[in-house]
């Protein structure tokens, strides 16, 4: 839950850029992150994960990632997301690892990275979510 909370405060934040400019080049303070492509339209789950890896902490381009993203690959990935924020809470039998969606502690990031990195196991949990996610 909480990369999706966070996703969702970094998505917010791509639109901001000055559109006063009326020069004929482009405007770079319009531009959130060169890092995604403008014509990437079309990313399937898997494709948001690996282009999400290669954005390493930078929610912005994480964000980017997701919003290239088609509705199927979009909905299969925020699946995957809410396994594992959940399988890191207190609710429903996760391991309490997490607070709440803001809870930046070390014990939590690291159940998320280790959930998400396991979940390609059999026995790991979110499997089911990462073979959807990966048949996108």
């Amino acid at each position: 839950m909480k990369s999706l909370v966070l996703l969702v405060a970094a998505v917010a934040l791509v639109g901001c850029g000055d559109d006063t400019t009326t020069s004929s080049t482009q405007d770079l303070a319009a531009v959130a992150d060169l890092s995604v492509a403008a014509d990437m339209t079309s990313l399937s789950c898997m494709s948001i994960l690996a282009c999400q890896a290669g954005c390493g902490q930078n929610l912005i381009c994480q964000a980017g990632c997701r919003e290239s993203g088609t509705t199927m690959g979009k909905s299969l990935y925020d699946a995957f997301a809410g396994c594992v924020a959940l399988a890191c809470s207190a609710d429903d039998g996760g391991t309490a690892a997490c607070s709440g969606p803001t809870d930046t502690r070390p014990a939590c990031q690291a159940c998320l990275t280790n959930t998400a990195t396991q979940a390609p196991s059999t026995m790991a949990p979110c499997h089911a979510e990462y073979v959807a996610c990966a048949s996108d």
